[in-house]
């Protein structure tokens, strides 16, 4: 657990005691590809952070599988929206390969908060970096045409390019496999699992 402290410590540097606390209340899981770790329409009340693993936020658009995001070893994902109001979550989230997390629940998170100052300050600037990158993705899948938003996954994820089928990748970019595969051919490829 110590990674997840120097990635805290990078937004916002914790005391020892801050640190051991936090530690203190996490619960690890493992997942199996395709296991669900959120539920739609299911309150989520865990922050989860991969140790090891690649999962995707997903939902139903019109009868066709859109995925909203992807997180992959040391990163941190929720359902924003159903954690903050402990509301259904309006999508789910799946392992994509075998993924194993540490999380802290929700009433745990705003007890520790309440205890630690800091920690509400590095859950605050966590969540408000968390809706700048929504606004970033919002931008990306509504205002760029599909080369250019490739070309963003290519510098977003580039260490997901080899972990994905180009058919996770197309969905994604809600493009079809053989307009990626055009992208692709079209700006020197780039590596991806068919």
């Amino acid at each position: 657990m110590k990674y997840l402290i120097e990635i805290f410590n990078k937004v916002l540097p914790l005391t020892k005691n801050e640190a051991d606390a936090f530690l203190s209340r996490l619960h690890t899981n493992s997942y199996k590809e395709g296991d669900i770790i959120i539920r739609r329409n299911v309150v989520c009340s865990r922050i989860f952070i991969i140790e090891k693993g690649l999962v995707k936020h997903h939902h139903p658009v019109n009868n066709r599988d859109k995925t909203i995001r992807f997180f992959s070893d040391n990163d941190l994902f929720t359902s924003i929206c159903s954690y903050a109001d402990q509301s259904p979550a309006r999508y789910e989230t799946i392992a994509l390969e075998t993924t194993d997390t540490s999380s802290i629940k929700f009433s745990d998170l705003e007890e520790l908060k309440k205890q630690y100052p800091n920690i509400a300050k590095l859950m605050d600037r966590i969540f408000a970096d968390a809706a700048l990158q929504i606004l970033n993705l919002m931008h990306t899948h509504t205002d760029l045409d599909a080369t250019v938003r490739y070309d963003n996954f290519k510098i977003t994820y580039p260490h997901l390019i080899n972990r994905l089928s180009l058919k996770e990748i197309a969905n994604y970019l809600d493009i079809s496999q053989v307009s990626l595969s055009r992208i692709r051919a079209g700006s020197g490829k780039g590596p991806g699992k068919s």
